[in-house]
């Protein structure tokens, strides 16, 4: 995989936005994807070209926005 710092960012299991990953527990959005304020709304997906499989999914637990 060639893309292997890239996420998806989903909300009820649909695409919402991407992201980086940045360190081993952060991932680098653009603000307007996680405006709602609530983390636990979000799952990240990493590592796989497929998201969709419920395999790949990484809870949020936290989000700051600068």
């Amino acid at each position: 995989n060639v893309t292997l710092f890239q996420v998806s960012i989903k909300i009820d299991n649909y695409v919402h936005c991407g992201g980086a990953i940045i360190s081993p527990s952060e991932v680098l959005t653009a603000a307007h994807c996680v405006t709602n304020g609530n983390p636990y709304t979000y799952t990240v997906v990493a590592g796989s070209l497929t998201w969709k499989n419920p395999d790949n999914n990484l809870f949020v637990e936290r989000q700051v926005m600068h």
